[in-house]
């Protein structure tokens, strides 16, 4: 007798997937990454880490940043100020889920602008 996790007493049967979910959920899976260089005069301090954050907060994705071999979270401000990330720095952009893709494109895109809504005088 095959085991199944479906219950017979419900009534259930099991329900064949649509293969675009199956590869929705493997891309779900799939890390989507980048190198960017800080370009901002004064690096990555409070107020560039926090629209970061902000940024990075509006994506379902998990994001990750590491400036070594040791990633932060990215929407997190506390773990983004932990980089310590002075102008010429290279952050490695991570994301996971649903829109990774365009969660690592728009975050380099910031970072790579040098954080253009808070522009140092």
């Amino acid at each position: 007798m095959r085991r199944t996790n479906w219950p017979r007493h419900a009534g259930l049967a099991p329900r064949h997937r649509d293969p675009a979910e199956f590869f929705g959920v493997i891309e779900s899976l799939t890390w989507h990454e980048t190198t960017v260089k800080v370009v901002n005069e004064h690096g990555l301090h409070a107020r560039p880490a926090t629209e970061f954050v902000q940024l990075a907060n509006t994506f379902h994705a998990e994001v990750l940043v590491a400036k070594t071999d040791s990633p932060v979270d990215g929407k997190s401000i506390a773990s983004m100020l932990t980089l310590n990330a002075p102008c010429g720095t290279e952050l490695r952009i991570q994301a996971r889920g649903a829109d990774a893709d365009r969660a690592v494109r728009q975050l380099s895109q910031l970072v790579a602008s040098g954080f253009t809504q808070y522009k140092d005088h």
